[in-house]
């Protein structure tokens, strides 16, 4: 019995033993954690004192500025100068009453290239084979009969533009003489396609068209449009037809006018002479042809 008490008294010494060991390293835990949570404990303490310093100042401010606009007496100008504390000043260049004398200019370009087209689907300028006259002479009946329309579609319109648009009486003058140069170009133009390729110079006179309305800008400045379609832009008579019209109607801007003039002289002449050509190399095949027959 003394010995098995004697064991129980062992076995209970080693278990103390243990815990004390647990409670020591569990000390030395806690005394591992604490140095961090005082350390945090300190930087708390300091915030709580920069924010206490904080709100002083910002009291002592709203109490200063409080003191001073309790001084003013707001008016009106005072109220506006608030709302909008900055004002903006501009200055309006070729300033035009009404968005029509920025639009007239593409729509008449546009109309009297339509008109030129209307025009070429409604001539025959296809030669018969046996006529009494020769080629050219059949041709340029034709082409003087076409530049008579042309110019009475540009001469209605250009006097209609000056009465919608209240043009001046020069203004009225250089559009009307302007818009039969404009209209005498275009049909140029496609006279020689048609009398190259018949329906299918039509056909490219039409999409020659098409794809000038994406390119000239519409009523915006060409300035406006991606890098390749600007470049593009001012190899294409529209483009200089609308800024001709724009020179004379809203920016009267004189070496702008006589550059359009310029570039569409080009193409008038440039044209010209090619449907010369074409119709020269078609007199000379039917001659040829009525040679082999005879």
């Amino acid at each position: 019995t003394v010995m098995a008490g004697w064991n129980q008294l062992t076995a209970g010494a080693n278990k103390l033993n243990e815990g004390m060991i647990q409670v020591s390293d569990g000390t030395n835990t806690v005394k591992t954690g604490w140095g961090p949570l005082a350390d945090g404990v300190h930087r708390v303490d300091g915030g709580l004192g920069a924010i206490k310093d904080g709100s002083k100042e910002l009291a002592a401010g709203l109490s200063g500025g409080a003191g001073k606009l309790s001084n003013i007496h707001a008016d009106q100008p005072n109220i506006d100068m608030f709302a909008a504390p900055v004002q903006l000043s501009g200055k309006a260049i070729h300033a035009f009453p009404k968005y029509r004398y920025a639009n007239a200019p593409y729509i008449l370009s546009l109309a009297l290239f339509v008109g030129v087209l209307v025009m070429a689907c409604l001539f025959d300028l296809q030669k018969p084979a046996i006529t009494e006259i020769s080629a050219f002479r059949w041709y340029a009946n034709k082409l003087g009969t076409m530049a008579a329309f042309a110019a009475a579609q540009a001469l209605i319109a250009s006097i209609f533009a000056s009465f919608y648009l209240k043009s001046t009486f020069t203004n009225g003058i250089m559009l009307v003489l302007f818009s039969i140069f404009v209209s005498l170009t275009f049909l140029a133009i496609v006279f020689f396609l048609v009398v190259l390729a018949g329906n299918i110079g039509r056909f490219i006179a039409f999409v020659f068209l098409v794809l000038q309305l994406s390119t000239t800008g519409s009523s915006l400045p060409v300035q406006m449009l991606p890098e390749n379609l600007e470049r593009m832009s001012h190899f294409l008579p529209l483009t200089h037809s609308i800024n001709g019209f724009k020179s004379i109607i809203t920016l009267n801007n004189h070496d702008l006018f006589w550059s359009s003039v310029s570039v569409l002289g080009a193409f008038l002449l440039v044209f010209t002479l090619l449907s010369l050509t074409a119709i020269w190399f078609k007199a000379r095949r039917t001659s040829q042809q009525a040679h082999v027959e005879a």
